[in-house]
């Protein structure tokens, strides 16, 4: 099993205008036919945000795979878990200058993560942002990690809080699935309302289509030139980060 991958993150304009740096971060692997990768969108009101989501999304795919090296068999669900929630502890362990929980509020940051095996297709979910997978190209019957807010839209959960492991979400699909899509809740704004009560097909489809066309690097850049357009700020002014995953054998 191989992936071919297109990702991009923009900073948004209620950032850049103030020069700031964007806040997302997104990394992937795959190895040895496993396929893992990870979204993450750190808080705007977190002095290092930037950082926390580079760190949780590198250290989380890397950690997860060290354990696949460790043995031959491929894990079941619950060990799966159990090796993801282990990989976001070492995450957290390893920020730099971290005593107490106090201090990892400077890295705040959100987390939205897949792994697929021959055996399993997995979403692991902290926070706001979405993940999709599609079957045989069935866009309207996507599975679907939603978002979880807290007592408004504008709040959420994040892998650095306390209690993150009271707000990790898991969601099996099928690992026959040849699409897979992870974006923060900025680039979600293109793909869906809020509360996502249904995925509009008109962005994400046509995307799906150009990126079939052309290979990861020209389309990577395709993506990060449509969400630097001007008119992308009419919809968000938030960063923007969009991670796409095909089969190979699908392109």
């Amino acid at each position: 099993m191989d992936w071919k991958v297109a990702a991009a993150s923009v900073g948004g304009f209620s950032h850049t205008a103030y020069g700031n740096a964007c806040q997302d971060a997104f990394y992937w692997q795959k190895h040895d036919g496993v396929f893992i990768a990870v979204v993450s969108d750190g808080a705007g009101s977190a002095a290092e945000g930037d950082f926390g989501a580079q760190h949780g999304s590198k250290t989380i795919c890397e950690e997860v795979l060290i354990q696949f090296s460790t043995t031959e068999q491929h894990p079941d669900r619950d060990e799966l878990e159990f090796w993801i929630r282990t990989a976001i502890k070492t995450a957290r362990n390893t920020l730099p200058g971290v005593i107490n929980d106090e201090d990892m509020v400077r890295y705040h940051a959100t987390i939205v993560g897949v792994i697929v095996t021959d055996e399993i297709g997995l979403f692991f979910h902290i926070g706001d942002g979405l993940a999709l997978a599609v079957t045989n190209d069935q866009w309207q019957d996507a599975i679907v990690s939603k978002p979880e807010n807290g007592s408004t839209t504008t709040k959420t959960f994040f892998y650095t809080e306390p209690h993150w492991f009271k707000h990790i979400r898991f969601t099996e699909f099928s690992p026959y699935c040849n699409v897979l899509a992870l974006m923060s809740d900025g680039a979600m704004s293109f793909v869906a309302d809020q509360g996502v009560s249904n995925i509009d097909t008109n962005f994400i489809i046509p995307v799906d289509r150009y990126l079939q066309k052309t290979d990861s690097e020209k389309g990577s850049a395709a993506l990060k030139a449509t969400f630097n357009r001007p008119e992308t700020h009419s919809i968000t002014s938030d960063d923007k980060t969009l991670l796409w995953a095909r089969r190979s054998s699908e392109v």
